[in-house]
């Protein structure tokens, strides 16, 4: 099943926010750029966002929230209700969601729904918080739908209704691509019906038409094996191109990983390194690991040991287990780069802590080396 998604408020800017470099983002949204500030919480709320900025996103966020007589506190409500550079406060998150819907923000009401839902910092009450979701919807349509269209689905405050969750997004991509990109990964994952490859085929086409980046994903997935009787390498490429252009961090890194095999497209090392950097700087974990171990090993890029274990230091500083686990191994070994067998245990421990089986193995194995 799909979790409920966290609602953003607005068009997002052209350009999206880097994770891995969220410098210029970040000074944007202290002067106030609430798009700004709403892409960088919503990296903060899928784990992307370094924690060391988190304090700074909070005190913009809080100062947007009262610059503006608490009715633009949706950013500030989300790191309270994370704990995102702030002590995590269900209570107070569900009253600035509260006084955002009292404002008239559906995205503050929907969420809002959801708390309802959840029982997190106020009674829980599942008629309340369908209520508030199925309204959003009604009265934004877009982002909001997606809420309740799982609403509609797992039956919160009533019976399940996959066919009519099917049905609001399908009414709701008429007017907003991102809903076809949700309809077109439903259908193909069989998350309300059984599955529906050429209707996902569909939905995916028309949503990456109009610049869905999710409809992009879905639509290479298919192509590249996802359904067996479309499977069409040459055409994922394309849309892997178009995905990563509009910042989808998983489509760069499937790109990178395209040029640099050379699976429907010529074969190019160079280009697939150039891309795995921006699927990083978006975010995207697996493609900084990678990168940094091709960079230290002088694996199909430049060798360039110092960039790598940057990197990879960047990367587990992020919380990414898996470059905690390489960076730990590069310094214990000292293949390629300086051994330092101390920061190579604190950094062990950490993808041990983050939930690395093999690094809490390579931790006792150095521990009783010394």
């Amino acid at each position: 099943m799909l979790a409920l998604m966290v609602l953003v408020v607005g068009a997002a800017p052209a350009v999206p926010c880097m994770a891995m470099k969220p410098e210029p983002c970040l000074a944007a949204c202290e002067k106030g750029d609430s798009a700004r500030c709403v892409q960088l919480e919503m990296l903060a709320e899928q784990k992307l966002l370094p924690p060391p900025f988190h304090a700074r996103l909070y005190e913009a966020a809080h100062a947007l929230c009262e610059a503006n007589k608490r009715t633009q506190c949706f950013g500030e409500a989300l790191m309270l209700m994370n704990g995102f550079g702030t002590e995590r406060d269900m209570k107070r998150a569900a009253k600035l969601f509260s006084d955002g819907c009292d404002a008239g923000d559906p995205s503050s009401c929907s969420n809002l729904g959801v708390r309802y839902m959840r029982g997190e910092g106020v009674e829980k009450d599942e008629a309340i918080a369908r209520r508030l979701m199925l309204e959003a919807c009604s009265n934004e349509g877009g982002q909001t739908c997606l809420n309740a269209s799982w609403v509609l689905g797992t039956g919160v405050g009533a019976a399940p209704d996959p066919k009519a969750a099917v049905a609001l997004l399908e009414k709701t991509c008429v007017t907003w691509s991102g809903a076809c990109g949700r309809l077109a990964r439903d259908l193909l994952n069989d998350v309300w019906l059984k599955p529906a490859p050429e209707r996902s085929l569909k939905f995916a086409k028309e949503g990456c038409a109009r610049d869905s980046a999710e409809a992009c994903e879905v639509l290479s997935k298919i192509y590249l094996g996802g359904v067996k009787a479309m499977t069409d390498a040459r055409a994922a490429v394309p849309t892997l191109e178009k995905a990563c252009k509009l910042g989808h961090a998983q489509s760069c890194h499937n790109l990178s990983i395209a040029l640099s095999d050379g699976v429907g497209t010529r074969k190019d090392v160079k280009r697939g390194a150039a891309i795995a950097v921006m699927a990083c700087d978006l975010g995207h974990q697996s493609a900084c690991n990678n990168l940094a171990w091709k960079q230290i090993n002088d694996e199909g890029v430049k060798k360039d040991a110092k960039a790598g274990l940057a990197l990879l230091r960047r990367s587990c500083d992020a919380n990414a287990a898996g470059s905690c686990f390489s960076l730990g191994v590069a310094l214990a070994n000292g293949k390629g780069v300086p051994q330092d067998k101390k920061s190579a245990l604190e950094a062990l421990k950490r993808a041990c802590v983050l939930g690395r089986d093999d690094g809490c193995a390579a931790q006792r194995q150095l521990e009783d080396s010394e």
